[in-house]
């Protein structure tokens, strides 16, 4: 079992990945870590238990963590509204997402509708 020290410096250097993934806009990459977050924080939960640790002692890790993960959170709603952007302008209405908690990936509306394009120019 990883301590919590190891799992905070996974979890840093699968943000900088993330923030490579966003960058490149590679969805497939973007979906991996979002799995790897979602163990990672298995492991933290279970290095806390194991040992948790004192107030303080680790605070400078945990920020590093926490503006990285607002910074990835700002590429991706920055992400979103470029590609809504481009659908917009393709004259695409692109459908609206609601995101629901334990959930990977948004939920898209009951009854999507039919799409179509104008290929004549």
């Amino acid at each position: 079992m990883s301590t919590f020290a190891e799992v905070l410096r996974d979890l840093e250097s699968l943000l900088d990945n993330e923030e490579l993934a966003l960058k490149k806009l590679d969805s497939r990459l973007v979906e991996e870590l979002t799995q790897q977050k979602s163990n990672i924080e298995v492991q933290l939960r279970a290095a806390i238990e194991k040992d948790a640790p004192q107030p303080g002692q680790h605070d400078e890790s945990i920020s590093r963590v926490r503006d990285k993960a607002q910074r990835n959170q700002m590429l991706t709603v920055h992400a979103r509204a470029i590609v809504r952007g481009i659908l917009d302008e393709a004259g695409i209405k692109s459908a609206p997402t609601s995101f629901v908690p334990g959930r990977q990936a948004p939920v898209q509306p009951a009854a999507p509708q039919a799409l179509r394009l104008d290929t004549r120019g």
